[in-house]
């Protein structure tokens, strides 16, 4: 039996919520508030970075990497394409797309939860995305099969819409648009499946 520890405001944590519900696969939930909240003893007896999501199995083992989860149900039900090359390539788009997650959680956590950075900072931090959303502007140009086939999404799809989504979620100044129009696409068939779990919005500064 499984169980998933989560924050519903998690972008990694959301990538494996859905990816459960892709798959079909039962689980009970733990649901904690990590910002401005005591953490459970619990959650760093499973994993002692104190980071989410966390899925524990029989309460015996957890995994608490989203991408290592992955690559877990992989083995069992099949994620990544059976052609090697295109293995590859949707392993590497999943690992751009989980840039814009870290991306989103750092931008909210350095400038709502400590002092505001620097200008340098801020500079260096919206290059990256710049970067990762031009990547995917030319990988749906050139090579939309990585993300799209028989007309659904794949799990670097599925990444990059949730990473996307909190990039405008937590930087509603930044102007994605400009590096990555045919984004909104891939963003707006994830926002119409089923399988794309709410999740919530940064809490409110006080």
């Amino acid at each position: 039996m499984y169980r998933l520890m989560f924050s519903e405001r998690s972008p990694f944590a959301r990538r494996i919520r859905v990816l459960l519900k892709r798959l079909d696969i039962h689980y009970k939930e733990t649901i904690l508030d990590i910002v401005g909240a005591p953490l459970p003893d619990e959650l760093y007896r499973w994993n002692p970075i104190g980071t989410v999501p966390i899925l524990v199995m029989d309460e015996k083992m957890a995994l608490s990497d989203s991408a290592a989860i992955i690559d877990y149900f992989h083995s069992k039900k099949g994620i990544w394409s059976h052609d090697e090359l295109k293995a590859l390539k949707e392993r590497r788009a999943s690992v751009q797309a989980e840039g814009l997650m870290t991306s989103s959680v750092a931008y909210f956590v350095e400038t709502n939860l400590r002092k505001l950075p620097k200008d340098e900072w801020w500079q260096d931090h919206t290059a990256s995305i710049e970067r990762v959303l031009r990547y995917f502007q030319n990988l749906i140009k050139t090579e939309k099969d990585i993300l799209v086939e028989n007309g659904g999404l794949t799990q670097p799809a599925w990444d990059f819409a949730i990473g996307l989504q909190y990039v405008i979620l937590r930087m509603p100044d930044f102007k994605w648009k400009e590096f990555c129009p045919l984004g909104e696409e891939i963003l707006n068939l994830a926002l119409q499946s089923k399988f794309f779990v709410e999740t919530i919005p940064p809490p409110p500064v006080k």
